[in-house]
């Protein structure tokens, strides 16, 4: 691992740590003002966390899909100014 990939992975460790640090102290500050309870707060992001999976499920199999459809197509490579018959090149060379 070179230099740069260490310094952006210190970049993200310390990111990810005041996301976090953010977090906590909303969730606390809401349950301190009563706003919400512990509980709710434990619940509702339960409730995300299952919907976040379910999204990376559903989007996997798209992308196993686009890449199953992807390699079946020929390899001909499509020039720029040709797209579905339609001209999209330079105006007033159609």
């Amino acid at each position: 691992m070179n230099l740069i990939s260490k310094i952006e992975i210190r970049k993200l460790q310390s990111k990810l740590l005041t996301q976090s640090l953010v977090t906590q102290s909303i969730m606390d500050l809401l349950i301190e003002k009563n706003v919400f309870t512990k509980k709710e707060i434990k619940e509702k992001i339960d409730f995300n966390i299952e919907l976040w999976e379910e999204l990376v499920k559903e989007n996997k199999k798209l992308l196993e899909l686009t890449n199953e459809v992807l390699e079946k197509l020929p390899e001909e490579e499509v020039k720029d100014e040709e797209f579905s018959g339609l001209y999209y090149g330079p105006l007033g060379e159609c």
